[in-house]
């Protein structure tokens, strides 16, 4: 991340006011001495407009993609009560475009609240029943149904029922306002 900072001339000052992020959480994160959440990954892959996959990416923001090759999926959230969220695959660039999967604890809301334009995702609930919400807008998904979400503000997924749920997400950035949806 300090590589990615100072290449765009940002101060931890800076990009602390860019990403809301508070100067100590900034700090942790280059020292290599913080777990940072998905949400404060998210606030700093927007504020050096970026994709998240390009943020984690260890060659840099846009290493070259090969025309085959194997990736290994990252666990990048975990709750204490079996909730978790796997980043299985990613393609980095300026049309980023990710896929997750998810499983939430039953009761179990996980909150995305980064606001960022261009933002698209795909959901499909593989056990259990998932409830969407953004804005005042919200979606009760059974197993075996799909969704999809201009995500470029907060919000929730909540499992719904006794037994959690399990579901698949894609992400793609980069969506402009005209195209069809």
């Amino acid at each position: 991340m300090q590589r990615l900072r100072q290449g765009n001339g940002l101060s931890l000052d800076a990009l602390a006011t860019r990403a809301n992020l508070a100067k100590g959480t900034l700090v942790a994160v280059e020292r290599g001495e913080a777990n940072p959440s998905i949400s404060v990954l998210c606030k700093l892959a927007a504020a050096f407009d970026v994709s998240l996959a390009n943020l984690l990416e260890p060659e840099g923001p846009y290493p070259p993609i090969k025309r085959l090759e194997q990736v290994t999926p990252e666990t990048l959230w975990a709750s204490g009560n079996g909730g978790e969220a796997i980043l299985t695959a990613a393609m980095a660039g300026p049309g980023m475009f990710e896929l997750w999967s998810w499983r939430l604890a039953a009761g179990e809301t996980y909150t995305i609240d980064v606001q960022r334009p261009g933002r698209l995702e795909l959901v499909h609930v593989r056990q259990g029943k998932l409830e969407i919400s953004i804005g005042d807008s919200s979606l009760q998904l059974n197993e075996g149904s799909s969704a999809r979400l201009r995500a470029d503000e907060p919000h929730h997924y909540r499992a719904i029922g006794e037994t959690g749920a399990v579901f698949s997400m894609s992400v793609l950035e980069g969506w402009k306002p005209q195209q069809a949806f």
